[in-house]
């Protein structure tokens, strides 16, 4: 019997080098991409529940932008940090608390 293999990445899906820190954070995420997007761009903070707790649209994002996130209101716990436009996607888990 072969033990399962579980991950977060999406088939036909190219992975985006984001970082987000700090990495538990109280009051601010600040989100960057190593690289720059065109078009409609999607940053999510998905609860553990699945619900989208925080969405932010924007129309491109440059190589090296930083986009901060107030997550002081947002309740403690994991949540993922979920950035997406027409050429992929990428993932990252973060602690609020």
């Amino acid at each position: 019997m072969q033990p399962g293999i579980v991950g977060t990445d999406e088939p036909g899906s190219n992975q985006l080098s984001m970082q987000v820190q700090p990495n538990p954070a109280s009051d601010f995420l600040h989100i960057s991409l190593g690289q720059a997007l065109s078009g409609q761009v999607q940053l999510q903070l998905i609860g553990a529940d699945g619900r989208t707790v925080l969405r932010r649209n924007m129309d491109g994002f440059s190589e090296g932008q930083i986009i901060t996130l107030d997550v002081q209101q947002v309740p403690a716990g994991v949540y993922i940090v979920r950035l997406e436009n027409g050429v992929g996607s990428s993932m990252k888990k973060v602690m609020i608390h």
